[in-house]
């Protein structure tokens, strides 16, 4: 029996238009490197080809120059809403994941943000990653940059859209793997902690010149245990060259709860990884920022990519969790630190 014409056409445009993504042909275009280990992270340098963005300040050089505002959407705050405003004369790009400290808890955003200069102030979708604090820290009603960025098993909660509990798990997972307790827990605790900086900073000064040894890397796959948990993409390198420090800390921050030293994946299994998301179904979402952002969810497998109008910001593809989580219901609409305990009746003995 024959499609009837309308169909076929649908059907014939769906897939066109899922082989002409703005970041097919450089996924399917890259060259593999590596593989580069330290202990149990393995490192799979890509190049693709090149991107030239507008310049654009990070959001720690925004921050620092006092060229960013980021704030509470009002005094009493919202969990899982913020303000964002660029004072700039540059653009600012906030990738989702860098964690924001102060205010009233931290926070990372769930997306990408491609933020132009004076932009006014926008409201943007946030998750907490301090599960015991609710209150301004003396009276600083702003956030600062955290100087991390959240681990991959956080980073794919927050993007998986699984609600809030799900980000709150994870934290407390990477706490608990890692042998970190923290009253607030706070996500930042975890990298502050001095016995697992020591860890770190080892496997961050063995693999913290990658994009030196490979002078054309503009992209990453992330290899922890027996598969790929993680790739990200910048077409424009500087984007890449300016996050590293951040994102190298943070891959390693995963592999630190693995005790295993897996043999590297071959390049045709990476390639079959990229292939995977590559011919997923994608979908476009709105962003209060610039260009365009696309959204994946597709089995194990959670991604972004966020397009400007000059190319390809950022590719990210996250599959640290083996199976989806059922949704779980947030107890309340109120922030955590102010959720009444319900009494129980007590036992009566006879």
């Amino acid at each position: 029996m024959r499609l009837p014409k309308l169909l076929f056409f649908l059907l014939l445009g769906l897939a066109c238009w899922a082989r002409n993504r703005p970041w097919s042909g450089w996924v399917d275009n890259c060259e593999i490197q590596g593989p580069r280990r330290s202990g149990s992270l393995i490192l799979f340098p890509l190049s693709g080809s090149g991107e030239s963005l507008p310049r654009c300040r990070s959001l720690d050089s925004a921050l620092m120059q006092e060229e960013l505002l980021v704030r509470e959407v009002r005094e009493e705050g919202d969990v899982n809403r913020l303000v964002v405003e660029n004072r700039g004369d540059r653009p600012v790009f906030i990738m989702a994941g860098e964690i924001l400290s102060g205010a009233r808890q931290d926070r990372v955003l769930q997306h990408d943000l491609w933020l132009p200069a004076d932009s006014g102030e926008v409201t943007v979708a946030a998750y907490c990653v301090e599960h015991g604090r609710w209150g301004y820290k003396g009276g600083k009603r702003k956030f600062d940059s955290g100087g991390s960025i959240s681990n991959v098993r956080v980073r794919q909660a927050a993007m998986s859209e699984s609600g809030q509990g799900a980000v709150w798990d994870s934290v407390a997972e990477t706490q608990k793997s890692n042998g970190v307790s923290s009253p607030s827990g706070a996500l930042l605790v975890v990298y502050e902690d001095g016995r697992l900086s020591r860890r770190l900073d080892e496997i961050v000064n063995d693999l913290r010149d990658l994009p030196e040894d490979y002078p054309e890397m503009n992209g990453v796959a992330v290899q922890i245990d027996d598969r790929i948990v993680a790739v990200d993409v910048f077409p424009d390198r500087r984007l890449l060259v300016s996050l590293w420090p951040k994102l190298v800390r943070s891959y390693a921050l995963e592999a630190l709860s693995r005790e295993t030293r897996q043999t590297a994946l071959s390049r045709s299994q990476v390639r079959r990884f990229l292939d995977d998301f590559n011919n997923s179904s994608w979908r476009l979402i709105d962003t209060p920022g610039r260009g365009d952002l696309y959204s994946l969810h597709d089995g194990d497998l959670d991604g972004q990519a966020l397009e400007q109008p000059e190319g390809l910001a950022h590719l990210q593809v996250l599959g640290w969790h083996r199976r989806r989580r059922p949704v779980r219901v947030d107890p309340s609409p109120w922030p955590p630190a102010i959720d009444l305990v319900k009494p129980t009746k007590p036992k009566v003995r006879y």
